[in-house]
């Protein structure tokens, strides 16, 4: 069983979204249900129709002051992540490649979708590589929803483990954002950005890699040990 649950169409504008998205049919969205809104994770797969090849992967985690009775909606809200353990990354992984499977296969590009950026490239993009030395950063280098790299806009994934002794789960972020915004002293990425990307097949399958190698730097002991 696993444990991402899809959120049935009707259900989703109680989350926030507003009705036009959330009852498109086309689009799903998931997440781990635990009782109450804050801490749970929320995931939204945005298709279009002019681009059938590809899909738009948000992400975000309730917090206590998000109410969807006050016009909140969590597609409009920056430094979204998602908290993954083992099981969670591992179910994660196989809802990417099951998303894959629904998207063409045929590539427009052979070109990577992602590299990991250095310590100078990520300090340039102030994504704080001293303060945070477990960080992996990775920069999406062409956006296949316009066919290529948008410019002066920029997507980068995240990955840091748990700062704990036990390192039992990893937190995964999306950074979308423009240069622009880099260019205001007090812009944050990691907190300042919007938590989406637009990927095509073999992007969501290059995601579920990078996935499973980052759940494979985390301690898979029981918690009690």
């Amino acid at each position: 069983m696993t444990t991402w649950n899809q959120i049935p169409n009707h259900e989703v504008p109680f989350y926030g979204v507003s009705r036009e998205i959330a009852e498109a049919l086309s689009n799903q969205f998931f997440t781990i249900k635990h009782g109450v809104l804050e801490g749970q994770p929320f995931l939204a797969f945005l298709h279009h129709v002019v681009a059938p090849s590809v899909v738009t992967l948000q992400i975000y985690t309730f917090d206590e002051e998000d109410d969807p009775d006050s016009g909140f909606n969590p597609l409009d809200m920056e430094g979204g992540y998602l908290r993954l353990d083992q099981q969670t990354g591992k179910d994660l992984v196989i809802l990417l490649r099951e998303q894959a499977q629904h998207l063409s296969s045929t590539s427009l590009t052979s070109q990577k979708m992602f590299r990991i950026m250095d310590f100078a490239e990520a300090a340039d993009f102030r994504l704080e590589p001293d303060r945070f030395p477990g960080r992996r950063s990775y920069y999406q280098t062409y956006d296949p929803l316009t066919r290529k790299t948008i410019e002066g806009t920029v997507c980068i994934l995240i990955f840091d483990v748990e700062p704990s002794i036990s390192k039992s789960s990893t937190f995964f972020r999306i950074a979308y954002f423009s240069l622009l915004e880099l260019q205001d002293p007090i812009f944050q990425p990691v907190i300042n950005s919007r938590p989406q990307i637009h990927l095509d097949h073999n992007g969501l399958h290059e995601l579920a890699s990078l996935i499973e190698i980052h759940l494979q730097r985390l301690d898979s002991r029981p918690r009690n040990c």
